[in-house]
């Protein structure tokens, strides 16, 4: 059974989380996107203009992988708007519980996407970029971006002292 690609847009609800695994030097990146389903209503606000209400709050958990998990982790913060392309994917796992004395495992399931592609969400924002190769493209007027790699987020972790221990 092949998987249908999912997409949505929402808003980063913290900053993203960069890890390296030291054994095999793979890059994870984790954000955690908030969407609604917004409605206009009859109401207006003082200006006359309507007035818009959310709806069915959905948080997702983002796993990127690679180059992608280390551009994400250099250009986004949290609140920042993003589309975000991908697959889901269900985790599964046993955990052990005890009851009345008694120990059983309980399979434990989590959903998340598995982002192909992340993108700013361009509708109320203009941003400069930079390939990872060698072009870039920056904005009349703006100082262009520098490119980062996973060891310069890993140092920027360890300063701003959000740093965790690799997996």
């Amino acid at each position: 059974m092949s998987q249908m690609p999912v997409t949505i847009n929402g808003n980063l609800i913290a900053d993203p989380e960069f890890r390296t695994f030291e054994d095999t030097g793979s890059t994870l990146c984790k954000i955690r996107v908030a969407t609604s389903r917004r409605y206009r209503t009859e109401e207006k606000d003082p200006k006359g203009a309507p007035i818009w209400k959310d709806t069915d709050n959905l948080y997702v958990d983002v796993e990127c992988w690679g180059q992608l998990a280390v551009n994400v982790g250099a250009s986004l913060r949290k609140g920042f708007p993003v589309v975000v392309c991908g697959y889901l994917i269900t985790d599964v796992w046993e955990k052990e519980l005890e009851e009345n004395g008694a120990k059983k495992t309980e399979a434990r399931y989590t959903t998340k996407l598995k982002a192909t592609r992340v993108g700013f969400e361009l509708s109320n924002s203009q941003v400069s970029s930079l390939r990872s190769s060698a072009a870039g493209n920056t904005l009349e007027g703006q100082e262009p971006v520098t490119l980062q790699s996973a060891e310069d987020l890993q140092m920027a972790q360890a300063t701003r002292g959000d740093a965790v221990a690799p997996f």
